[in-house]
């Protein structure tokens, strides 16, 4: 694996992490906060859910007790229960 997809795979962790500090910053509690994911897809205008980074973003989010929520202009609601 080179350098580059090292960065690059750890960039969902890194602004998830980003989220909880950014919060913690402005005295909001990241414990049952609501948090909402707007694009899901890794992919402009595809429709392709097959390992998106997202997903590790919501790990770590839920990892906090956050209510992680997602929205995709590009994905319908099927595609979206399917992955929840």
């Amino acid at each position: 694996m080179g350098y580059s997809d090292k960065i690059n795979g750890s960039m969902p962790k890194y602004v998830a992490e980003m989220a909880v500090k950014g919060l913690n910053m402005i005295g909001k509690v990241i414990i049952r906060s609501n948090v909402l994911i707007m694009g899901l897809t890794h992919k402009e205008d595809v429709v392709d859910i097959r390992e998106p980074p997202v997903e590790m973003m919501i790990q770590v989010l839920k990892e906090y007790d956050a209510d992680v929520y997602g929205y995709s202009p590009v994905m319908g609601l099927g595609e979206l229960h399917k992955k929840a």
